[in-house]
C-alpha cells in the first residue's frame, strides 16, 4: 500500500472517529435542546438562548492568538512542538484574558441598566474567560490530530451540564441562572482535564518575554485574519438575532432562538468533522485535494439534504412536546437549510481555505456577506417590521457566502461545481416554499425534489461509494 492511500485511509479514520464522537456531543445537545424550554418559561429559556448568544462571540476576545497557534502547527506531532515556547505562551494568555474579561465585566455594569441582561453578561464574561483558556488548549490538540483528546474534552463538558441541568430539573431549581452556573461549572472542569492533556507544556517553567515576543507576535498577526474572518461570520447571524432581540420581545427572541437551536443540532454533529479533516489534509499533497474535495462534497450533500426529509416528523413530535414553541417551526422552515450550507462552508469550504492558507479570502467573503447581513435584516426588521424577512436575510446571507466561497476555492483548485451549487439551491428552495406554502404535503415536493438530484449526481454518488468501499476493504 502507498503512502498516499495510507493517508487516504488515515484520513477517513479521523473522519468516521470525529462523526462518531460527535454523534454523542449531538445527542446530548440535542437532549437538552428539547429538556430546558420543556422546563423553563418562554422567558427563562429566552434569557439562557442571549446567554448562548453572547458565548458566540467568545472567542473573538482571544484576539486570534490560538488561531495562529493552530495554523502554523496544524499537521505536526504534539511530540514535535517546543513546550517551553507554547507553555509560556500558555500563561501570559492565561494572565491577558483576565484582564480582557475584567474590563468586559466593568463594560457590562456600566452600559446595562436591565438586571436580567446583566446577570447574563457578567455570567457571559466568566464563561468566556474559561473558554478562551481552553481554546488555546483544544487548538493545540486539534492542529497536531489529538482528535480523540479534543473530543473527549468537549463531550465531559456536555455531560456533566446535561447531569447537572437534570437534576436542578429534579430539584425544582428550574430558573435560567442556575442552568447558567452549572454550564460554567462543566467548562471548569473540561479545562482542567485540557490542562492534564496538555501538561507537557501547561506546567512548564516559562521562557523571558524577550525571547518570545516575536513568536506571539506571529501567531496574533497569522491567526488575525482567521479571527476577523470569524467574527464576520458570527455577525452574519448575529446582526439578525440582536435586531430581533432588540426590536421585539425576549419571548420572541426565544422562540426565533429555538428555531436555530434545531438547525444548529444538525450543523453540529455535521459541521464538527472538519476537526479531524484540517490537520489531515495538511498532510496531503495538493494536487490531491481536488479529489478529496469532490468526495467528501458528495458524501456531505447527500446525508445533510437526506436529513431534511425528516422535518415533519421531528415537526410533529415537537408540536406535543413543546406546544409553546409551535411558532419556532415556521421560522425553523427557512432556518433548518441553513444545516446545508453551514455545514458544507464549515466542514469543507472553511477547512480547505486554512489548509490552502486563504485566510485573507475567508476574511473578504465574510465580511462581505456580514454586510449583505446587515443591509438586508435593517431594511426587514426596522423598515418592513416584519421578522419573518429577518429569517430569509439570515438564510440568503449565508448561502450566498458560502456559494461564493465555493465559487472562489473551486478555481483554487481547479474543480467544477456550478452544476451542484444550481442543484442544491434548487432543492433547498423546495424544501423552504414546499413546506411553508403546503405543510405536510409539501415534504412530497421535497422528497421528488431529492430523488431528482440524487438522479442528476449518480455518477458522484457511486465513485464515493467506490472510493469509501475500496479504502476500507483495502
Amino acid at each position: 500500500m502507498n503512502s498516499s492511500s495510507n493517508k487516504v485511509i488515515s484520513l477517513l479514520k479521523d473522519f468516521f472517529y470525529a462523526l462518531i464522537s460527535n454523534g454523542l456531543t449531538f445527542v446530548i445537545s440535542a437532549v437538552m435542546a428539547l429538556l430546558l424550554p420543556k422546563f423553563l418559561s418562554v422567558e427563562d429559556f429566552g434569557f439562557y438562548q442571549l446567554y448562548i448568544f453572547y458565548m458566540t462571540y467568545a472567542s473573538i476576545f482571544a484576539f486570534g492568538w490560538p488561531d495562529g497557534i493552530y495554523l502554523r502547527i496544524g499537521g505536526k506531532s504534539i511530540d514535535n512542538i517546543d513546550n517551553r515556547t507554547y507553555g509560556t505562551q500558555f500563561y501570559l494568555f492565561t494572565i491577558f484574558e483576565v484582564f480582557v474579561y475584567i474590563i468586559l465585566v466593568v463594560f457590562a455594569g456600566l452600559l446595562e441598566s436591565d438586571l436580567n441582561k446583566l446577570i447574563v453578561l457578567k455570567l457571559c464574561c466568566i464563561s468566556g474567560f474559561i473558554f478562551c483558556v481552553r481554546l488555546f488548549l483544544n487548538y493545540i490538540l486539534q492542529g497536531t490530530g489529538n482528535i480523540k483528546k479534543y473530543s473527549f474534552v468537549i463531550i465531559i463538558e456536555k455531560l456533566i451540564f446535561i447531569v447537572l441541568s437534570i437534576l436542578l430539573i429534579l430539584f425544582k431549581f428550574c430558573t435560567y441562572y442556575y442552568i447558567l452556573f452549572a454550564d460554567i461549572i462543566a467548562k471548569i472542569i473540561s479545562l482542567v482535564i485540557a490542562i492534564t492533556y496538555c501538561k507537557k507544556f501547561a506546567l512548564v517553567i516559562p521562557k523571558s518575554w524577550k525571547s518570545i515576543k516575536k513568536e506571539i507576535f506571529e501567531n496574533i498577526f497569522s491567526g488575525s485574519q482567521l479571527t476577523i474572518a470569524t467574527f464576520a461570520s458570527i455577525l452574519i447571524v448575529g446582526v439578525a438575532k440582536f435586531a430581533v432581540q432588540n426590536r421585539w420581545s425576549i419571548t420572541v427572541f426565544s422562540k426565533v432562538s429555538f428555531a436555530f437551536s434545531i438547525s444548529n443540532m444538525l450543523m453540529q454533529f455535521v459541521g464538527a468533522v472538519s476537526i479531524a479533516l484540517f490537520p489531515a489534509l495538511r498532510r496531503i499533497e495538493k494536487k490531491q485535494l481536488s479529489n478529496i474535495y469532490s468526495t467528501f462534497r458528495s458524501i456531505l450533500m447527500i446525508a445533510v439534504l437526506g436529513m431534511l426529509n425528516f422535518y415533519w416528523i421531528g415537526a410533529i413530535i415537537l408540536c406535543r412536546w413543546l406546544p409553546e414553541y409551535i411558532d419556532s417551526l415556521r421560522y425553523a422552515i427557512i432556518l433548518i437549510p441553513i444545516c446545508v450550507y453551514e455545514s458544507k462552508m464549515s466542514m469543507v469550504v472553511n477547512t480547505y481555505y486554512k489548509t490552502l492558507r486563504l485566510e485573507q479570502w475567508l476574511m473578504k467573503i465574510n465580511f462581505l456577506s456580514m454586510c449583505l447581513s446587515l443591509i438586508m435584516t435593517v431594511i426587514s426588521a426596522y423598515y418592513f417590521n416584519s421578522i419573518i424577512l429577518a429569517v430569509v436575510s439570515i438564510f440568503l446571507a449565508l448561502a450566498i457566502r458560502c456559494i461564493i466561497g465555493e465559487i472562489v476555492l473551486s478555481r483554487k483548485i481547479d474543480i467544477y461545481v456550478i452544476k451542484h451549487i444550481i442543484l442544491e439551491l434548487v432543492v433547498c428552495c423546495s424544501f423552504i416554499l414546499g413546506n411553508w406554502f403546503f405543510g405536510v404535503k409539501g415534504e412530497i415536493i421535497y422528497f421528488a425534489m431529492y430523488v431528482m438530484y440524487i438522479l442528476l449526481t449518480k455518477d458522484e454518488a457511486k465513485k464515493c461509494i467506490s472510493f469509501i468501499a475500496s479504502k476500507v476493504m483495502r
